[in-house]
């Protein structure tokens, strides 16, 4: 591979673990951890789980967001749009913490391959019952991951039919 802006990129990148540590008010809040960024980030919902990770993506370059959100406001005669220029992502943490951090309520490790169609698609492992299953939207990884807490009379919502 010739060495260029996407030389430095690895899918290692966007492996991110999610600490659930709380379900009330239909609500997943806990914390994420990436070696990559500075430090674990606390969530309290899914859409802000969602925007910590997107924003992470868009800073990393990594995967490329194939739709951009657009920008409405008015820009002068002398601006340009702005175009976000990735940064060189170094490791800031232990990556050995995957194997030592657990959630209260569950533990995942997410993997986003693509984002792609305005979603995300890659894997999610859930570590409480060594299960992996693959998503096609941030929707079905969410599903999956609700799957976890709301499991009844011993199924596991879904999580063994989709091998």
């Amino acid at each position: 591979m010739a060495a260029g802006r996407g030389a430095f990129r690895t899918a290692a990148i966007t492996k991110t673990l999610i600490c659930i540590n709380d379900t009330g008010q239909y609500e997943l809040s806990g914390f994420l951890f990436n070696p990559y960024m500075k430090e674990a980030w606390e969530f309290g919902g899914v859409r802000e789980f969602l925007d910590i990770m997107d924003n992470f993506f868009d800073e990393v370059g990594f995967p490329q967001a194939v739709y951009t959100m657009r920008d409405f406001r008015e820009l002068k005669k002398t601006e340009r749009p702005s175009r976000r220029v990735p940064v060189k992502p170094e490791i800031c943490q232990d990556p050995s913490a995957f194997d030592t951090m657990r959630g209260g309520i569950a533990t995942f490790t997410v993997q986003v391959n693509f984002r792609q169609n305005a979603t995300w698609q890659g894997s999610v492992y859930w570590a409480e019952r060594d299960l992996t299953q693959d998503f096609r939207s941030t929707l079905e990884l969410i599903r999956l991951m609700e799957a976890a807490f709301v499991s009844d009379g011993g199924t596991l919502g879904g999580w063994e039919d989709r091998t």
